[in-house]
């Protein structure tokens, strides 16, 4: 693979918003204050339950939403001057959430976001705790996901090459694992982005780090990194983000912007500009939405035709996998997984990750 110059500080998020089909009436979302009990809320019909943890990327920290009650409760805010938490994962065992997070830096200096993989228990109950130290100032660890059984933690690992006057020329990505807590890291695969584990933990899928020198856009491979194989034909999208299985394992949930890109198209960003939170608001119809395509092989499938403005959208399945959850800049959407029924459930403004636990 051809060496790109790229920059690796990330951007400011764009406001945005999803421009969502006419026939989706938004609800009124709870607030962050606690919710009497007798309070029905607005989802009650579907019947859903468990909770929502989720980020809210440069402004916020980490947050729960209850769906029984709407009780929304901070299980970490950051102090100012921090880069907020970009991605957090909920462990198997649901007693640990990894999080990417930089933490304040001294009045002097400007925070860029060079996060590193902290640990925070999931109720909260004390500050994050580092888990990998940063060696180098331009050094950066992120996305976070888990293996099934809680053994591993994969995450991204971005690191600069430095030229002859010892100046930042260009970025590695390394998709590394390690055995939890202290293991030593492992290369998995050179140049991936966007990690996530198969539910029986056999596979994983990922993007690749320079799509335009890697255009199949989605992979899928063992877990161990081996036996890599592309899952789109080259140039089926403008962009691919965020892929992720669904409770079978048979199948890839992933968003993708363009499905057949033409000469006046809106410029779709890097996947790493999209990896590092920089966005942009797409207009119709070049903006985002939900597909899928089988593991096994196929052609991939328009889950969602909302066009909404988030080019990296993150999401996950309920335990029972009978309804989908997933964040764009402006709020919490949940659907069926056949894409209907949309409902938005909160308002948070900013992109972040959602898990939904027990």
């Amino acid at each position: 693979m051809k060496k790109t110059l790229l920059s690796f500080v990330a951007a400011l998020l764009l406001t945005a918003c999803s421009a969502l089909s006419p026939t989706v009436t938004p609800i009124p979302f709870p607030t962050s204050s606690p919710v009497p009990t007798p309070t029905i809320v607005p989802w009650a019909s579907l019947g859903l339950s468990g909770q929502l943890v989720f980020t809210r990327g440069n402004i916020g920290g980490v947050e729960k939403l209850d769906l029984t009650s709407g009780v929304v409760t901070s299980l970490f805010l950051p102090p100012e001057n921090n880069w907020g938490v970009n991605e957090a994962a909920v462990s198997p065992d649901k007693q640990h959430i990894l999080i990417s997070y930089a933490p304040p830096l001294s009045p002097a200096d400007m925070q860029f976001g060079y996060t590193s993989l902290y640990e925070l228990p999931v109720d909260g109950s004390t500050p994050p705790q580092l888990l990998i130290k940063l060696t180098d100032p331009y050094e950066i660890y992120n996305t976070p996901t888990w293996s099934p059984d809680g053994r591993y933690f994969y995450y991204v690992h971005s690191t600069p090459i430095y030229d002859a006057n010892h100046q930042p020329e260009r970025t590695q990505y390394r998709l590394e694992r390690r055995a939890y807590p202290d293991g030593a890291p492992e290369v998995i695969l050179e140049n991936a982005l966007w990690p996530r584990l198969s539910p029986d933990g056999s596979k994983l899928t990922y993007i690749p780090a320079f799509p335009g020198e890697d255009p199949a856009q989605l992979y899928v491979a063992n877990a161990d990194g081996t036996n890599s194989v592309p899952l789109i034909p080259d140039g089926t999208f403008e962009s691919v983000d965020t892929p992720l299985f669904t409770p079978d394992g048979q199948t890839i949930f992933f968003n993708a912007v363009g499905a057949k890109p033409t000469p006046t198209s809106t410029p779709a960003q890097s996947a790493l500009d999209r990896f590092f939170g920089s966005q942009i608001a797409f207009a119709h119809p070049n903006a985002a939405d939900w597909w899928a395509v089988p593991v096994a092989g196929g052609p991939p499938r328009v889950i969602t035709e909302y066009n909404f403005a988030t080019a990296n959208m993150q999401g996950d399945f309920s335990p029972d996998g009978r309804h989908f959850v997933f964040a764009t800049f402006t709020n919490l959407h949940i659907m069926n997984p056949d894409g209907t029924g949309l409902l938005t459930i909160f308002d948070f403004e900013a992109i972040g990750t959602v898990d939904w636990i027990f």
